[in-house]
Formats: C-alpha cells, structure tokens, sequence
C-alpha cells in the first residue's frame, strides 16, 4: 500500500495539494480499518494485531514534490 501512495503523492504531490494528499491517506487507513473489522468476525482478528501492523510499516504521510509557487 505504501508503494501506491508514494507514487499518488509524487504525482500530485504540488502545493496545493496537501489537504487532498492526507483525506487521500485517511480514505486508505478507514478501507484498512474496515477489512480488518470485517475479519474480526470472521475469525476473531484482534485489533491489537492492526495497531501492531501499523505500528511496524506505518502508512506513509504525504510530502510535496513539486513546489510550483517559488
């Protein structure tokens, strides 16, 4: 998933964007959230195991790559 949002944030990753950028990667952690939670009751899948997940390969925050406004 990182690699994914690396390459949406070089390529919109202008000025601007910023705000976009991060409803982008909150979008990305819910629909994780949201598989995960859906397991749990499936086969008991702890939350503990996510926040452990996200804790070893944390998703990446978006940064500008190009600046326009000089």
């Amino acid at each position: 998933m990182n690699k994914i949002l690396i390459g949406i944030y070089a390529y919109y990753g202008i000025n601007g964007m910023v705000d976009e950028l991060k409803d982008i990667r909150q979008y990305v952690f819910n629909t994780i959230l949201n598989v995960y939670k859906s397991r749990i009751q499936r086969n008991k899948f702890r939350c503990e195991k996510l926040v452990n997940i996200l804790n070893f390969t944390p998703l990446s925050s978006p940064k500008v790559y190009h600046n326009i406004w000089i």
